[in-house]
């Protein structure tokens, strides 16, 4: 498995995090490639304070070329989260001066579209939309490159679509949403929906706005169905197990509910 793909297995981290635990008891690890993927485990695990921890010794001189967007990445989160934006920006740049010097190399095309989605966010918490959109379009324009998830690319168009949204370019976000509800499958559609309803509200259209939030309605509710659907299947499966389970122990429900 390479470190991009590790590093974006969320659930794989999650459930390996004890075996880091346990292997750090036993010999202290200073390896810095190392310590940026339990710095990732602890921003999964929202403990910032065990990043701060982590990194407070490592020697940025010492980490390998390859592995310093990632560090920056993971900086930058924290910045985030402490609502230092400015900071938070200037440690993403930092990384994006790295994965532009490594194009010519085709090296880490992932953490590139990463660091300038999270650009794109940071600029628009500060307000700076214009500066949002260009460092969305450019996430974009990554994404496709190292080929990510439709969901990946639905979260990068919804946001430059609510980015057209915030300046009051609802053409324009109409033509992302459009684009997201024809294109990819899945993901929540009665969201888009009714985004798309205030964008035709903001226009003047009633009526293509009420109708769109009517399509909202239904497809939240049909999305509720659905869960409500699976939650009884894995019961009904559930229930069949425990019966098997019974009827292999040769006891009766009565008796076993008794107890």
């Amino acid at each position: 498995m390479n470190f991009s793909l590790l590093f974006e297995s969320a659930d794989v981290l999650l459930k390996i995090s004890s075996f880091f635990e346990k292997f750090e008891s036993e010999k202290e690890i200073d390896d810095p490639v190392y310590k940026i993927l339990k710095a990732r485990i602890y921003s999964l695990q929202h403990r910032p304070e065990l990043i701060e921890k982590e990194f407070k010794n490592l020697n940025l001189e010492d980490i390998p070329e390859d592995f310093l967007d990632y560090y920056y990445f993971i900086v930058a989160h924290v910045h985030f989260n402490k609502k230092n934006f400015n900071l938070a920006l200037k440690v993403i740049e930092m990384g994006l001066e790295i994965t532009e010097s490594r194009k010519r190399k085709h090296l880490n095309v992932l953490m590139d579209y990463k660091l300038k989605n999270f650009k794109g966010i940071i600029s628009c918490t500060n307000m700076n939309y214009k500066k949002a959109l260009c460092a969305f379009e450019e996430a974009l324009e990554s994404a496709k490159r190292a080929e990510i998830s439709e969901v990946g690319v639905r979260g990068i168009m919804e946001n430059i679509a609510k980015t057209h949204m915030i300046i009051g370019d609802f053409d324009k976000a109409l033509g992302f949403f459009d684009n997201i509800l024809e294109n990819i499958k899945g993901g929540f559609y009665h969201r888009i929906l009714r985004k798309v309803a205030v964008c035709y509200l903001n226009m003047g259209d009633i009526e293509k706005a009420g109708d769109f939030m009517q399509k909202a309605f239904r497809a939240l509710i049909l999305k509720k169905l659905l869960n409500i659907i699976t939650y009884f299947f894995i019961l009904h499966i559930r229930i069949y197990v425990w019966l098997k389970r019974m009827l292999k122990e040769q006891r009766k429900p009565l008796r076993m509910l008794s107890k």
